[in-house]
């Protein structure tokens, strides 16, 4: 038998303890793929939820746990070369407890991603600010690409594992 059809027909014979961890892996790297954040912004309240794959609960956060909404500045190395940063900001709220939680963005220009801080701030009636904070922060995409090297590589070195021994 060709060396090819032997991995084909050895990874239809799945051990069925790996089906867990492959699924697991599978569906993290679909979620980070294709999930978007869906904001709603009230006199109530902050919602954000993430669809269309769940991956965690619906985040609620009451009017009176808001401090302030703010504009910051994100600092994000990028995938092609090491030490080069994408530069963009965001529009956000932070809550008394000093979470931050990025709503909007990314934006181009102060003057936008403060707008939007403004806007927000006039639906929740609370304070709006420019925060001069740099945050450096990994790329989702970089995430899933991670995951999927990480699902590949199993996949290839249980084959290899399983024809290693013949």
């Amino acid at each position: 038998m060709p060396h090819f059809l032997a991995v084909a027909y050895g990874l239809t014979r799945v051990n069925p303890a790996t089906i867990p961890v492959v699924a697991l892996a599978g569906y993290v790297t679909a979620a980070l793929l294709v999930n978007q954040r869906r904001t709603e912004i009230t006199s109530e309240g902050v919602t954000a939820a993430i669809s269309p794959l769940p991956v965690c609960g619906t985040y609620r956060i009451p009017r009176d746990s808001i401090r302030l909404c703010h504009a910051r500045k994100i600092l994000e190395e990028t995938e092609q070369a090491s030490g080069v940063f994408a530069e963009y900001l965001m529009a956000g709220v932070e809550t008394r407890e000093g979470w931050q939680l990025d709503l909007a963005g990314p934006f181009s220009t102060e003057g936008e991603a403060l707008a939007c801080a403004r806007e927000m701030a006039r639906v929740l009636s609370v304070e709006a600010a420019f925060v001069p904070v740099t945050t450096v922060g990994p790329s989702h995409k970089t995430l899933a690409i991670v995951w999927t090297v990480l699902v590949l590589a199993a996949i290839a070195g249980s084959a290899l594992w399983h024809f290693g021994g013949d």
